[in-house]
């Protein structure tokens, strides 16, 4: 014994060529005006999952992901002609590398290049007043 008696197959197509939706029952065929095989897509739509997003970045034929900002631990500061020298708790193994720009947090005209880094650390040098850079004891840095 079958074990879906009374079960029915259905095929669904769409014909360019004449315009319409055509369902195909066994042993019979249903064919829609347009009017109602666009509401029948309608419905459809309405039930189907929509489609996955599309990559932007990261595939193959596409640029690399930029990485999100990184704030980062200031671990030293010392004194430096052009302002303050500061140590970041940031290296290559945070995605951090040589000549990366970044900011002091909460401090005006902070902004600087990374250099000097390894994997755990990179140094820059600050136009800003050691004790102002001192007080923040943070750095946001731009991830490329």
């Amino acid at each position: 014994m079958d074990a879906h008696p009374g079960a029915l197959g259905v095929g669904v197509r769409l014909d360019p060529k004449q315009g319409a939706l055509a369902a195909g029952l066994s042993k019979s065929l249903l064919v829609l005006t347009p009017a109602d095989a666009a509401q029948v897509g309608k419905l459809w739509e309405s039930v189907a999952p929509p489609p996955p997003p599309e990559d932007k970045c990261g595939v193959p034929g596409k640029p690399p992901c930029a990485m999100p900002p990184l704030a980062a631990a200031i671990t030293n500061v010392d004194p430096d002609p052009a302002g303050a020298r500061i140590t970041i708790a940031a290296g290559t193994a945070d995605g951090v590398d040589n000549g990366m720009s970044g900011k002091v947090t909460g401090v005006k005209n902070s902004s600087f290049r990374t250099s000097g880094c390894t994997a755990q650390r990179c140094n820059a040098v600050v136009k800003a007043a050691v004790d102002d850079v001192r007080s923040s004891g943070e750095v946001v840095i731009q991830r490329k």
